[in-house]
């Protein structure tokens, strides 16, 4: 693959992730609260403390199972790369104190 293929590529993927990131920021609000959220439901129907790496794991090997089962479709690599980017800012949040994650086991 040329470089400008692979740069342009590159671009367009992420472009894609980020107005799908925004779109559903302005629907859901903060994705840090959701996936708090989301593991504490988790916690509760699975008996065992869950916390938001569980759930960010969860929905990106969601996606890796699709691929690897044949369903090669651009939106589940944009997902993945949206999944990566909202764990990074959900640990970068935690890191800077902004939030905590009242799942987490110690």
């Amino acid at each position: 693959m040329k470089t400008d293929e692979f740069e342009s590529n590159i671009n367009s993927l992420f472009s894609e992730a980020k107005d799908i990131l925004m779109d559903r920021h302005a629907r859901h609000g903060d994705s840090t609260v959701v996936h708090s959220k989301i593991a504490s439901l988790m916690t509760s129907y699975k008996g065992r403390i869950t916390d938001t790496d569980d759930v960010f794991a969860h929905n990106i090997l969601t996606k890796m199972v699709r691929v690897k089962n044949g369903n090669l479709h651009r939106e589940h690599l944009v997902d993945v790369i949206g999944y990566a980017f909202l764990w990074y800012w959900d640990l970068l949040q935690r890191e800077q104190g902004g939030r905590e994650d009242k799942n987490i086991s110690t």
